[in-house]
């Protein structure tokens, strides 16, 4: 507080009780806020098991498909498994190629975008949206994306999976160009996003203090293949899904929320007496 002098904490007003009185509201505080913080922690491990879910209903779409009928076969990858036998396993290599991006220096870098000038997509821009945004001029198309092209940090955050986004790339991001007619982009988007998958780039980058993702680890990552018709029906079913699942993590969310504020306000009327609780029988 600003200003805050003995005076005006000596003037503030303080209820005054028996030690009868304050034991009572001690207990039962103690009891009612123990209640309450375990039903957060319920939540809260309920949103766990949620995102558990959501992350193995992506990995089995993309992995095994969403036919239980269909007949396997062996990928030959370790860390994959079993595919549908009329998958393909590729490698990146076979369904594409990457485009590094550049280093700008701070000189070339203006903080509005005028004339052509296009936004500088950072690690930083993408996961704090709220910082500095630079944008640069005359970039070479090679460094340039658009919202359907995917980037891969290949360090400072290696295996994350950018899409939807316009503009410059960061030297710490490499662009991915698939061959459309052999996968669909949200197909795509979801095997790169997947923990296994991430796990593994992160693997094959290093284990130094900094990972490093090289081009060529990336383009002997395996990735199976179904028809392009299939593809479309797996996001659909990742999308159905995953939908349901957020639904029920955001409604989690509230009634966490919720439940802290009933905390909050239940600790202010008791210790401002607005709830009389000194005949109150603490429950098992």
């Amino acid at each position: 507080q600003l200003n805050l002098n003995t005076e005006t904490v000596g003037d503030i007003y303080i209820p005054l009780l028996d030690n009868k009185d304050i034991e009572q509201i001690i207990a039962f505080l103690d009891h009612k806020t123990t209640q309450i913080d375990q039903s957060i922690e319920k939540q809260r491990t309920l949103i766990e098991l949620l995102q558990e879910q959501r992350a193995a209903i992506i990995n089995e779409a993309v992995t095994r498909g969403i036919d239980p009928e269909v007949s396997m076969k062996d990928s030959r990858v370790e860390w994959i498994g079993e595919i549908p036998a009329h998958w393909e396993i590729l490698r990146m290599k076979n369904i594409g190629k990457v485009n590094q991006g550049l280093q700008i220096p701070i000189d070339k870098r203006y903080l509005s975008s005028e004339g052509d000038a296009k936004k500088y997509i950072t690690i930083r821009t993408i996961n704090s949206p709220d910082s500095t945004q630079y944008y640069i001029k005359d970039a070479p198309d090679s460094v340039i994306c658009e919202k359907d092209d995917i980037l891969i940090a290949r360090t400072g955050a290696t295996g994350q999976i950018v899409t939807g986004v316009t503009g410059v790339f960061h030297n710490n991001f490499f662009k991915f160009e698939y061959d459309r007619s052999l996968v669909q982009k949200n197909y795509l988007f979801q095997y790169l996003s997947t923990p296994r998958v991430v796990e593994y780039l992160l693997l094959v980058a290093g284990t130094t203090t900094i990972p490093d993702l090289n081009h060529g680890d990336f383009y002997n990552t395996n990735i199976p293949i179904p028809p392009l018709k299939e593809q479309q029906q797996i996001v659909q079913y990742i999308e159905t899904e995953t939908t349901r699942i957020d639904q029920e993590i955001a409604a989690t969310q509230k009634e966490i929320e919720l439940l802290g504020e009933y905390r909050q306000a239940l600790i202010a009327e008791a210790v401002t007496g607005k709830i009389d609780v000194r005949d109150y029988a603490l429950e098992d």
